[in-house]
């Protein structure tokens, strides 16, 4: 096999993102000679003269981290959370302090906020993630499942919001459905439409108190969420 090595100006080996592979020539019966020989003898020179014949190179940006990621342990958490306000609420009843009422009516709001908009988002914003890692990882048929998951969760987000919330959440599911469909034609637009769809879900969860606080001013509630 005469496969021309790479020029050194063509590759750099500590450039992040290089997948390389190499394929050696061995000079199997010299070796096992070799290994057989007196304890000692030196098996440097056949060791040496392993051949590096080729080098293909594949060019990447993805390198894969962690291949499962979840938020269950913090969605439990808030759920937990509610609960307990719940019975302070109903110890208040009882016991009525106007400033104490009004504390937990704030907190249960922020909780809230946090149970059915920012969390989910960030719930969003891993299923795309990871469908643009399997992208990268040739892995296509398990994209739509993913982006799929992103879809329902910002259709559910929307549905405890009034319009502001729907239309936000509706420009988001559109960018995941063109995602999709570019990912199904094998479009070269499917990476910047990827990344311009996780750049939008991680806007949103930074600028989530706009969000709701116009959804608030819409729907004429305290929590801007239904």
């Amino acid at each position: 096999m005469n496969t021309r090595l790479p020029h050194s100006n063509d590759f750099d080996p500590g450039t992040p993102g290089e997948v390389v592979e190499l394929h050696l020539v061995v000079d199997t019966g010299q070796i096992g000679r070799r290994l057989a020989c007196e304890p000692g003898e030196d098996l440097g020179g056949p060791l040496r003269r392993l051949a590096l014949v080729g080098c293909d190179r594949e060019t990447t940006d993805w390198t894969p981290v962690m291949e499962e990621t979840s938020t269950v342990f913090l969605r439990d958490q808030v759920d937990k959370s509610l609960e307990m306000l719940e019975a302070l609420r109903a110890r208040l009843s009882v016991c009525p302090d106007a400033d104490a009422r009004e504390d937990a009516a704030r907190l249960k709001t922020a909780l809230l906020h946090l149970r059915h908009y920012y969390l989910p988002m960030v719930e969003a914003r891993e299923e795309a993630y990871n469908a643009y890692r399997l992208y990268h990882l040739k892995r296509r048929s398990e994209v739509g499942h993913h982006l799929d998951s992103a879809r329902q969760i910002l259709e559910a987000v929307a549905s405890h919001g009034g319009g502001p919330m729907v239309s936000e959440m509706g420009r988001l599911t559109g960018q995941v459905l063109q995602v999709g469909e570019a990912v199904r034609l094998g479009s070269r637009e499917a990476v910047p439409r990827f990344q311009q769809l996780i750049s939008s879900l991680n806007l949103k969860a930074m600028k989530g108190d706009l969000i709701l606080n116009s959804d608030a001013v819409h729907t004429q509630g305290a929590t801007g969420l239904r």
